[in-house]
């Protein structure tokens, strides 16, 4: 018993440690904004973003060629407590994951993805 103590006690403070990344979508007018804040310093951030299309120089499209329907962005590194926002205009339901990493080194155990929230009227059209 005295041995499972010490990995409870980490297990429970792993669970209550806030998420790296916040990212949020929010309708603004025909467009929908998609703001990520760094909770903490994150790395190689990226972030998809499902049925849009959006003209950010960081994003491309994705899907076919002739009708792409969503993007990828790349966001690069964010300090702690920085917020970047990309603008896009929805052609359905849309969703979106942000992707970073904790540690510098890139190490793909610290590799996770981040579920946006919605805000008011965030989804879709």
């Amino acid at each position: 018993m005295r041995k499972l103590l010490p990995l409870t006690i980490v297990l429970a403070l792993t669970a209550c440690a806030p998420a790296l990344l916040s990212p949020r979508v929010e309708r603004d007018g025909d467009a929908v904004v998609v703001t990520v804040v760094a909770n903490a310093p994150a790395y190689a951030v990226t972030l998809s973003v499902l049925n849009v299309t959006s003209d950010d120089e960081r994003c491309v499209a994705l899907g076919p060629d002739e009708a792409p329907t969503d993007i990828g962005c790349i966001l690069g590194d964010l300090s702690e407590g920085s917020t970047t926002t990309v603008t896009a205009v929805p052609t359905g339901p849309v969703a979106c994951v942000a992707f970073g990493f904790s540690d510098p080194d890139l190490s793909p155990t610290s590799y996770r993805p981040y579920p946006c929230s919605a805000g008011q009227e965030g989804q879709g059209r």
